[in-house]
């Protein structure tokens, strides 16, 4: 029963997840720790074993629009993939309860921050340091479990991109960096490839879904649902954090 449900959230997480340019791992993470009970390490390595499957779905459907920036792709990805190996093994260091903070708190700030800031300033931020936000997204792929889509969606609209190819290319992106950095974290255990497996199938077919839904959806509906999301779920983070 647990795989079925594991699949149908799946599901709704990579329709979502596709058309916001994200991993999806800041629904997956929750969910496993806040509904199916996992410790936060586990919840993590498991966002990112399932992660490449959505992410790889949405990433043949965007090239295949030609939606996909491949260099720009090329290049995030060379930044962000050494960053999600060594937040791998930052990961390991903390404790549960640690990260679970730390997660809640950079999803609060981003979720504010675009839910809030005037677009020409959050464009003007990360232009200046875009290289760093790309290390930086995989450093938050392989310690929080994310896909880093949060920072390469503003990261790629800073540097002139439309939102709808910014989407598409930072699927690209979270898709060489999740691979990565969830090796890692399959290497060194604490990965429930049962469970990872069913929400990877349900991303697969939801990544599908979303992808096709993109070029109907206004771009700024787009970054209104992108910040909605990530607020509402830095806020059930912090709580799982503090109250426990």
């Amino acid at each position: 029963m647990q795989f079925v449900f594991c699949g149908l959230f799946g599901f709704l997480t990579g329709v979502v997840a596709s058309v916001l340019g994200i991993g999806g791992g800041v629904m997956i993470v929750p969910f496993l720790a806040l509904a199916l009970g996992h410790q936060m390490h586990s919840a993590v390595g498991t966002s990112l074993f399932a992660i490449p499957f959505g992410a790889g779905s949405a990433s043949v459907r965007y090239g295949l629009r030609g939606l996909v920036e491949w260099r720009m792709a090329a290049l995030l990805a060379a930044l962000s993939v050494p960053g999600g190996v060594v937040g791998r093994y930052v990961c390991a260091w903390l404790r549960s309860s640690t990260l679970s903070a730390l997660f809640g708190a950079l999803l609060f700030f981003v979720g504010l921050r675009m839910l809030l800031a005037r677009e020409g300033e959050v464009v003007v931020w990360f232009r200046k340091v875009w290289f760093l936000g790309a290390f930086g997204a995989g450093f938050c792929a392989g310690l929080f479990g994310v896909g880093g889509g949060f920072l390469n969606v503003p990261i790629l609209h800073a540097l002139g991109r439309g939102m709808k190819e910014s989407v598409a290319t930072s699927s690209v992106v979270i898709l060489v960096t999740t691979v990565a950095a969830g090796a890692a974290h399959y290497i060194g255990g604490g990965v429930d490839v049962w469970c990872g497996t069913a929400l990877g199938l349900g991303l697969v077919a939801g990544a599908f879904l979303g992808a096709t839904l993109l070029p109907k959806i206004r771009s700024s509906f787009l970054r209104l649902l992108f910040a909605g999301v990530v607020f509402v779920v830095s806020v059930r983070m912090l709580l799982r954090a503090f109250l426990t």
